[in-house]
């Protein structure tokens, strides 16, 4: 501790406090009858997560196309800020290639305005050297202060790795007396400041990914506005500004966009990766701040500008929760329809008109009623895909976990982005298939691998025989409750069990497979449990909600469905694809399912028991237990997976008795 706080002293003595004078070009078309546009004084771009790799990537050539853009917009640009995550893992070679591609396509003349992300420490070196690091390859210190034309932006690091954000006392300390600097040269100004993480419950995403230290600096500078990037979720929402006693704005993500937990198709939807937004920022005569969202995927311009007039006066805060009071609710047209297709005993596929919005849509609320016993048998929430360009007329669902020759109520309910709901919802009738059983269906065999622990080792039962490697303190000990050996994790990184996955195996789940474990989270946080999924793969990870999901790369994207899991229990989850669904199992139950079509992609890579790997060992790792490990080379058939349970049940019975 004495060291790290010797170092973080030494590093805030280094900020800088400079002065930038450059000429600006008021850029034509932003002019507006209440702003003094023609007299514009500084303009700049904000933009976060770009995620740089050591390899080339996709990553490389968005980059190159947003700065393009920003140059297009902007030839004459006073300063670019990058809100962290400059890098995947702060590797030496990813700075390297990012400062190969902002030297060769950023505008020379604009200020660098940087700061350090929680990927930019993922890289095994201790806090110190990390941020040495990023100061020796971007030429930035990891806290600064610039004063450019006239205004004060000042930049705050993360000073560690957590996902969460690390924001010491010195660094607040610091933090209030550059603030106090800044108010006192002119307190009617904005003072920018940036930062990785969102001040938490301010902007869209800041409730689950962000972090409340800065806040009591902050409350006191109502003319602040922070931009901070992290949890990559668009900027199409309106709730990616905010203002109660200072201006909160959200910087989106270069890299993929990411959402809440919750909904059908997961935090990181299908499509992720054709996503990249940020910001351009303009500050006319009067001091008012014109915010201006870009869409660099797609090469547009994001709903209207944000006008933040006279930052300095709460009063005429307009960005503030008491918006929702002013929207109104969304609807459903009068010739808006549900189309109920693929009828099968336990699930069925619906297709529906989306609703309508002055804003947009935000999400859906999807309930299925069984008509007998009035009650909902089956309920989730689904996005509207509001974030991508065009959106859907029409969106299509999977609902399963329902009773067989069983007549329901589909319910459809409209929700906008701050939560009012449709009054009128949309409605359809059907009735469930029978249901057919095989009594031929044979218990099915792992034939990729197959861990058990039954033995109290780490050994493998298929015929593939793998030589898996236990790393870090994993432990296989007696499990009390289940009566067996289980393999124990306890959420420190690198504490895996790495098993071998060379191109044969890979090979024989490139058209179907089934994943299966038992397993037990001991706190609900983002942790792998079962995974390959290293740009590609397969495997279970739950959300820092408690969702867990099967993530499988198939057809040149990730396919996920899920289900909401508690803490301190045993499950028993498989996850099948058979080249035209994937599904998720709960306890023998189908509880979701996709439809979908391809190959699966797997990335030359280990598999993690207990994690989800990275190429020296496991990144995201579980705090939890778990007792079985298998992969099918078959998607197995909704009789196969209710086999399993009975099949687990008798496998302890034989090896011990109960």
């Amino acid at each position: 501790m004495i060291k790290k706080s010797k170092m973080l002293l030494r590093i805030i003595a280094k900020a800088t406090l400079c002065t930038i004078m450059t000429t600006f070009i008021p850029i034509q078309g932003l002019a507006n009858a209440e702003l003094d546009t023609n007299s514009s004084k500084i303009k700049f771009s904000v933009i976060s997560d770009v995620h740089l790799k050591k390899d080339y990537s996709v990553e490389d050539e968005k980059f190159k196309k947003a700065l393009n853009k920003i140059n297009e917009i902007s030839p004459n640009l006073d300063a670019l800020v990058i809100a962290g995550d400059l890098t995947d893992y702060g590797l030496s070679e990813e700075y390297d290639r990012f400062n190969s591609i902002y030297n060769q396509y950023s505008n020379k003349n604009a200020e660098k305005l940087f700061v350090m992300g929680n990927h930019d420490y993922w890289n095994g070196l201790s806090e110190i050297n990390a941020q040495k690091r990023f100061e020796e390859k971007t030429g930035e210190k990891i806290n600064s202060h610039k004063v450019i034309k006239g205004y004060h932006f000042i930049q705050v690091s993360t000073e560690g790795s957590a996902t969460h954000g690390v924001f010491g006392s010195n660094l607040l300390k610091w933090l209030k007396e550059q603030l106090e600097i800044a108010k006192k040269d002119d307190p009617n100004k904005p003072i920018f400041l940036t930062v990785h993480q969102h001040i938490k419950d301010t902007v869209y995403g800041s409730d689950a990914w962000g972090n409340s230290a800065l806040y009591s600096v902050l409350k006191d500078y109502p003319q602040v506005i922070t931009f901070s990037g992290h949890s990559h979720y668009p900027l199409n929402d309106e709730r990616s500004i905010h203002q109660k006693d200072f201006t909160s704005i959200g910087t989106a993500s270069l890299s993929y966009i990411e959402l809440e937990g919750g909904k059908i198709q997961g935090s990181v939807p299908n499509g992720a990766r054709n996503f990249s937004q940020g910001l351009m920022v303009e500050v006319d005569g009067d001091n008012n701040v014109i915010v201006e969202r870009i869409d660099f995927h797609n090469d547009k311009h994001i709903k209207d500008k944000w006008i933040i007039k006279s930052p300095f006066d709460k009063s005429k805060f307009e960005y503030t929760d008491a918006r929702k009071n002013l929207r109104s609710k969304p609807y459903f047209d009068s010739n808006a329809k549900v189309q109920v297709s693929d009828i099968q005993p336990d699930s069925i596929k619906i297709t529906f008109d989306q609703a309508k919005h002055e804003d947009l849509v935000h999400s859906y609320k999807v309930q299925a009623i069984n008509k007998i016993t009035g009650k909902i048998d089956k309920e989730f929430l689904a996005f509207s895909e509001f974030y991508f360009d065009p959106v859907l007329e029409k969106l299509s669902f999977n609902i399963s976990s329902l009773k067989a020759d069983t007549d329901y109520d589909i319910v459809i309910t409209a929700i906008e982005s701050f939560g009012k709901e449709s009054e009128i919802p949309l409605k359809a009738t059907f009735k469930t298939s029978r249901d057919i059983i095989d009594d031929n269906v044979e218990k099915p065999k792992a034939d990729v691998f197959d861990f058990d622990f039954l033995d109290g080792k780490v050994t493998d039962a298929s015929p593939s025989n793998i030589k898996a490697e236990t790393m870090g303190n994993v432990k296989v000990e007696y499990d009390e409750e289940l009566k067996k050996q289980v393999a124990k994790f306890n959420g420190e990184n690198n504490n895996i069990i790495k098993v071998p996955f060379p191109k044969e195996l890979r090979d024989k789940i490139s058209k179907q497979f089934s994943l299966e474990t038992v397993f037990k989270m001991n706190k609900i946080k983002n942790q792998g449990i079962l995974m390959n999924t290293e740009s590609g793969g397969i495997g279970f990870e739950s959300t820092s909600s408690g969702l867990v999901e099967i993530w499988a790369h198939i057809g040149g994207s990730y396919k996920r469905v899920g289900v909401k899991l508690e803490a301190n229990k045993y499950y028993h989850i498989v996850a099948t694809y058979d080249g035209k669904e994937v599904s998720i199992y709960l306890d023998g139950k189908k509880i979701n399912s996709s439809f979908t079509t391809g190959n699966v992609s797997s990335p030359n890579i280990h598999f993690a028991i207990g994690g989800d790997p990275n190429p020296t060992g496991g990144g995201i790792v579980l705090d939890g237990n778990v007792s079985i490990a298998r992969l099918y080379s078959k998607g197995l058939s909704i009789h196969e997976v209710s086999e399993l349970l009975p099949l687990i049940e008798m496998e302890a019975s034989k090896r011990f008795g109960v």
